[in-house]
């Protein structure tokens, strides 16, 4: 198959990037309003609130939405925090030799438009490799995201031509579940050696 009639399309978040955890102490080393979080750690029910978030993966527009309804004065920081990213070791020449080769290269990610907005400014040179991005909008109620096959379908019908293969690569068993449920050749990333051999073994790279 012609490098033309490939997409390989990547989630961003433990995939690209990574937290950066030394960013994370800086920005709350510097963060000038640390009374406020002291007495959010003993909100109790806001805390509680935030850990049924937690477990059922939010999107970060979700994430933001409830501090800025119920604790805005943290929203900045919270904004800052999860914005702290750092590239995995090795992916940003994979991604670089990819694009030199021709492949077209996709996002599809769970990434909201403020965050998205943040990590294009502080990675645009990878962000620029790729030519197209399906990220999730805020205005949808209830918000669509992976792993809700809906999600895939809007890229699929966007996306798919006939004889066209796409990969998708995620770090999420659901999300790849979800994906091969619909017919996409769906990669789970552990690592960056193990993509490249992956992605070998399907003739790319």
């Amino acid at each position: 198959m012609s490098k033309e009639n490939v997409i390989i399309t990547f989630d961003l978040h433990e995939v690209i990037f990574t937290f950066n955890l030394k960013e994370v102490g800086h920005v709350l080393w510097n963060w000038h309003h640390k009374w406020a979080i002291f007495t959010t750690l003993f909100h109790i029910p806001f805390v509680f609130t935030l850990i049924k978030m937690l477990l059922n993966s939010p999107a970060d527009e979700e994430f933001y939405d409830i501090f800025q309804k119920r604790r805005p004065i943290l929203l900045p920081l919270i904004i800052e925090i999860t914005n702290a990213q750092k590239v995995i070791p090795g992916m940003e020449s994979l991604i670089q030799e990819l694009h030199n080769q021709g492949y077209t290269l996709h996002i599809l990610s769970n990434i909201g438009p403020r965050r998205f907005k943040e990590l294009s400014a502080d990675f645009p040179k990878i962000i620029n490799y790729f030519s197209k991005y399906q990220i999730v909008n805020p205005e949808t109620k209830p918000i669509i995201k992976k792993p809700n096959t809906e999600f895939f379908k809007k890229y699929l019908a966007e996306n798919a031509k006939q004889n066209q293969k796409i990969i998708f690569i995620d770090d999420n068993k659901k999300n790849i579940l979800a994906a091969r449920s619909l017919g996409i050749n769906a990669i789970r990333f552990k690592s960056t050696q193990q993509l490249q051999t992956q992605l070998n073994d399907l003739g790319i790279l």
